[in-house]
């Protein structure tokens, strides 16, 4: 601590502190108006803050560092008024920072827009400055999800056994689909679908077994599709939660509150060309689609041969898996994260 540009020794040694420790102690250093230091009294509450990177130090932990310093400085009744931070003076590749306070007197007219003139050095970097205050961000409406629906008729309690049964098969498969994501992709997918799967665990209001304050409207398919579009939207996060809310976005645009099941091929149809339209990819690049546009294919043929909703689902089901398993053979990936690796990778 107080290690100097040359490798000279510091005023002490110290086990390695957390950022806002450090900011802290700098600053105390700097602050202390005892006889033998007081080397900046303040007669006034306003400073520019100057964070120096020494030379190794991540924009990461530096802007870390000013964040902690400008919160200390506050509570102290002084104003940072500009921050400067850069690389300004390094000892090579030093990991470390120095602070710098420049007092700004109360009637100042030089030092702030001589700080703020625009410079030709390469090295300077450019200001910015704080409100001294924390913004407030404006309120946003946000929905309403204490309203409790009906879940007492066939067609409800038929759809919470659907929902219930794949949400749980997430949930419970989340550690595979993780695990394939880090090979081919950046580890998160498992998560993710997990996290949609549980906020809908939870709005459909589990407890002990039972289903209760139904949270998501079941007698309406349509509004059934748009709420879960909505929740999975606001939960999961990522392009995949996009897309899903692309995909139930669409059904519940084409589908009506009893469909037949004409209507409902057509709307999965319509659903997954929505997908295609926004996601860009296609049958072929490696993709979810690779699965879905064989099921939702094989649904809609087997409606409109036989009417049977039961046959459809098995078709749909077999067309899946095999979709699925077509991409084990497929050399690259043309979308997603898996799109960054090489052939063999997969």
């Amino acid at each position: 601590f107080g290690l100097g540009i040359h490798g000279e020794a510091g005023a002490q040694r110290v086990e390695i502190q957390t950022a806002q420790n450090t900011a802290i102690a700098c600053l105390d250093y700097i602050l202390d108006n005892s006889e033998t230091r007081n080397y900046l009294p303040l007669e006034t509450s306003s400073v520019v803050l100057l964070v120096n990177n020494l030379g190794g130090t991540t924009n990461l932990e530096l802007n870390i560092l000013i964040k902690n310093a400008i919160e200390y400085l506050e509570t102290k009744s002084i104003s940072v008024v500009r921050v400067i931070s850069g690389a300004l003076m390094t000892s090579l590749e030093m990991a470390g920072v120095s602070f710098t306070l420049l007092r700004i007197p109360p009637s100042d007219t030089i030092f702030i827009s001589s700080l703020d003139a625009p410079v030709s050095s390469p090295g300077w970097p450019r200001n910015f400055a704080s409100t001294g205050h924390t913004p407030i961000l404006p309120e946003t409406q946000s929905e309403d999800r204490s309203q409790v629906y009906d879940a007492t008729t066939p067609q409800a309690e038929s759809l919470v056994g659907v929902l219930v049964a794949a949400c749980e098969a997430l949930v419970r498969f989340e550690p595979e689909i993780t695990r394939f994501d880090q090979i081919a992709g950046d580890g998160d997918c498992g998560k993710t679908m997990e996290r949609g799967a549980r906020a809908v665990l939870d709005r459909l209001g589990c407890d002990d077994g039972e289903w209760h304050a139904i949270g998501i409207p079941l007698d309406d398919l349509s509004a059934t599709c748009a709420a879960l579009a909505s929740l999975l939207e606001d939960e999961m996060g990522g392009t995949s939660g996009a897309l899903y809310c692309i995909f139930f976005d669409a059904l519940a645009a084409e589908l009506q509150s009893e469909p037949t099941l004409e209507q409902l091929a057509q709307a999965l149809d319509a659903a997954v060309k929505a997908v295609q339209k926004y996601g860009g990819a296609k049958l072929g690049d490696r993709t979810l689609l690779d699965a879905l546009i064989p099921a939702i294919a094989a649904f809609v043929e087997k409606i409109n041969e036989t009417g049977d909703y039961g046959k459809a689902i098995e078709a749909a089901t077999d067309a899946a898996a095999k979709g699925s398993d077509n991409t084990k053979d497929m050399d690259a990936a043309n979308f997603g994260r898996a799109s960054y690796l090489i052939g063999g990778g997969l």
